[in-house]
């Protein structure tokens, strides 16, 4: 729902203020080391077991390419670890969704 995009969750996004806010800052760190953070959220979320399912919407059929080519590779631990310390206490923060 575009929390783990350069372009950001919508206004009408559910999650707390303070769980976008660093999700925002976790983005620019990935876009400073030239990493895509949509690309370490494909890669994490792909090669973490404890997921089931794993899905993204797009209006690009480009972007599904560019998912398949992100998930050829595993998550850099690296930059997991940096983000997963921006964003912080808010790692496991949810919401409802209706």
């Amino acid at each position: 729902m575009g929390l783990l995009t350069m372009r950001g969750a919508p206004d009408w996004h559910p999650a707390p203020q303070e769980l976008r806010d660093v999700c925002a800052k976790a983005a620019q760190y990935c876009d400073s080391i030239g990493y895509p953070i949509e690309k370490l959220a494909m890669q994490y979320s792909l090669g973490n077991n404890r997921i089931a399912s794993t899905l993204f919407s797009t209006t690009n059929p480009d972007n599904v390419l560019k998912n398949i080519d992100f998930i050829s590779t595993p998550a850099d631990e690296e930059v997991v670890a940096k983000v997963r310390e921006i964003i912080g206490a808010q790692f496991r923060v949810s919401w409802k969704n209706s």
